[in-house]
């Protein structure tokens, strides 16, 4: 304090107009608001989100109340489930302090915040969660473990860019405002991401296609009104975005959510000004998001070597993922897990299933000798007509085509790599395996529903899905568990789609899907079983066939707990990844064996080649 200086010391009031004194943008109205009353679209993209599969969000290092709190209220809410990365020892301290309960939570022991910022995009790079939340570490720490090169961070083809969602009053949908947080003096190539990055989360949100607004404070006095009302607003540099954010929030009452796009899965960035319903919103959008690039079309494919008696051994397998969306990669494994190809791709190069079937033909003609013998593809549904897999013909493709309608979210997408090798390799053989086919053998009752006889000769039947894993498991039992084998044995097919099915000696012999993948099991995002005559209401309310099919197929959801069948639960052996997950007082066994459709695939496809060539000699 320099002598010179008088400082005044007291109480003072500052009393200001509650509407903004300068002209605002037209639509963006100020207003009096309940600044802390409930959010109309937050409250949306919360109860959205609740709708979806549950996902893991992996939090780095969340040692304060409020980086804690956020996440286990986000998870209270069932907006994801957490794996809290960070020094336990601290962890339970805060969680104490604070009277926050850790009970369930998966806990992950690092010394210090670099460390919970490297392990947690491990756990990300690992597949073991879906999205990645900052603690109480700083931003730099994290988003320099997300840019981390040599296959060790989260990187893509994009540059990172933070979007604010913001809720304005007197705006009818949320505003997007980019880019506020992470690029502070961007350059052309820059923007282009920062907009498609906002684009694309613009339509990982179902908010349909936006208009973008590019804003400029270099010109003045120019009068040209934006071609509708926008809803993503791009700032010229960081400062211009965050004092546009910070002006809606302080002048026109909004709030302010908001994520970080352009990694591998979003990432959420909270802070201590943040309200707890702002908060629930980042996390809200993050997971909506996150299931959005899970929904993104992929294409898998496995290659198997014919040995001496026609042993299969995998060589290696590969997925183009995220076809359709502006961050399309492509991977190839060998058979002792070791990348091959790690290949980010641009849009045009994965714009659909046909670009990307043709990527995966050129890199398997420069990489594999000769043609293979035989390409078999898992198809969902295969109707009444058949009851194993079958050679692939034109008729065989228009049967299947005429069943797209009992599997909307699967069959078109089975079918089109057919199209494609029928287009450009019409001399390789390929097979058509039926997820349908292991649950023919049903008993004639089980294949009914309590309706007139009519419908069942028109294909109004229980089919069963699933089949090609169950036939697996089955296998694997028979082979490595017989005393299993022989018995009855249930088993649940656990993934975006689930059902269970009771084995008896290794045979099907009920499942719970029917007509169509909705019945059964509740469901990543459909319901599972349900009353008809909710159907009918839907109808009576006037909803129309592709909202109802939207309800029931995207944006229903799952049932989490199974303590009601008497099913207990290891945590510890969970964790570990054990084979028996169950305690040992459980009166149900549980035993966790990863599927393997693809060799099912393989081996029925050889099948069908050796059987093909028998009837040639």
């Amino acid at each position: 304090m320099r002598a010179d200086k008088w400082f005044s010391v007291g109480l003072a009031s500052f009393i200001s107009k509650e509407s903004s004194i300068m002209n605002h943008p037209a639509g963006l109205d100020t207003a009096a608001v309940d600044r802390t009353g409930p959010s109309s679209h937050y409250s949306r993209l919360i109860e959205q989100a609740r709708k979806e599969h549950s996902r893991i969000c992996v939090v780095a290092h969340p040692c304060d109340d409020v980086s804690l709190g956020a996440a286990l209220q986000a998870r209270a809410q069932g907006l994801f489930e957490i794996v809290l990365v960070g020094p336990q020892a601290r962890l339970h301290s805060v969680a104490a302090e604070h009277g926050l309960s850790l009970e369930g939570v998966t806990l992950i022991d690092t010394p210090h915040s670099h460390a919970s910022a490297e392990r947690a995009v491990e756990e990300v790079l690992a597949g073991r969660a879906q999205l990645l939340m900052k603690g109480s570490l700083h931003t730099d720490e994290l988003i320099q473990a997300v840019l981390c090169t040599q296959g060790k961070g989260l990187r893509t083809g994009r540059r990172l860019s933070h979007v604010f969602i913001m809720d304005v009053p007197s705006y009818s949908e949320p505003l997007f405002v980019t880019d506020g947080a992470i690029n502070i003096f961007p350059d052309l190539s820059t923007k282009a991401d920062i907009v498609q990055n906002a684009i694309d989360l613009h339509h990982g949100l179902g908010l349909g296609e936006p208009l973008v607004a590019i804003l400029s404070a270099v010109e003045q006095g120019i009068v040209s009104p934006v071609a509708g009302k926008a809803q993503i607003l791009v700032a010229p540099d960081l400062e211009a975005g965050n004092m546009l954010a910070k002006n809606l929030t302080f002048l026109s009452g909004a709030q302010a959510a908001g994520i970080v796009m352009g990694a591998r899965v979003p990432i959420i960035l909270t802070s201590r000004a943040d309200s707890a319903q702002t908060r629930m919103a980042s996390c809200a959008v993050a997971s909506i998001y996150a299931g959005y690039l899970e929904r993104s079309s992929s294409l898998k494919f496995h290659m198997y070597k014919v040995q001496p008696g026609d042993q299969l051994d995998f060589e290696f397998g590969g997925q183009v993922s995220g076809i359709g969306s502006s961050q399309p990669a492509f991977k190839v494994k060998d058979a002792q897990g070791q990348s091959m190809v790690k290949q980010d791709l641009d849009g045009e190069q994965a714009k659909d299933l046909h670009t990307a079937q043709a990527l995966v033909a050129r890199w398997l003609l420069e990489h594999v000798d000769g043609r293979p013998i035989a390409v078999g593809h898992r198809i969902v549904h295969g109707g009444a007509r058949y009851d194993s897999s079958v050679p692939l013909t034109p008729q065989v493709l228009e049967y299947l085509d005429s069943l797209s309608p009992l599997a909307p979210l699967h069959q078109q997408n089975n079918l089109a790599p057919v199209r494609v090798i029928f287009e450009h390799y019409p001399e390789i053989f390929q097979v058509a395996c039926l997820d349908t086919a292991f649950h023919q053998g049903h008993a004639p009752h089980l294949q009914h529903f309590a309706l007139p006889g009519r419908f069942f000769e028109q294909g109004v039947r229980r089919y069963g899905f699933h089949g090609l894993s169950y036939h697996y498991i089955s296998q694997h039992l028979r082979r490595e568990m017989p005393e299993l084998a022989d018995g009855r044995v249930v088993v649940a097919h656990l993934g975006s789609g689930a059902s269970a099915c009771a084995l008896k000696e290794g045979r099907s012999v009920h499942t719970t899907m029917g007509f169509t993948a909705l019945d059964g099991l509740p469901m990543g995002t459909r319901p599972g079983r349900l009353d008809a005559g909710v159907v009918l209401w839907m109808l009576e309310q006037g909803m129309e066939h592709d909202e109802i099919q939207s309800v029931l197929y995207t944006q229903s959801g799952i049932a989490r707990h199974l303590e009601w069948m008497g099913v207990e639960i290891d945590p510890a052996r969970n964790q570990a990844g054990e084979t028996v997950i169950s305690t040992d007082s459980s009166p149900v066994r549980v035993l966790v064996i990863p599927t393997n459709e693809e060799l099912i695939i393989a081996e029925q496809s050889l099948a069908l080649v050796r059987a093909k060539q028998q009837a040639r000699d």
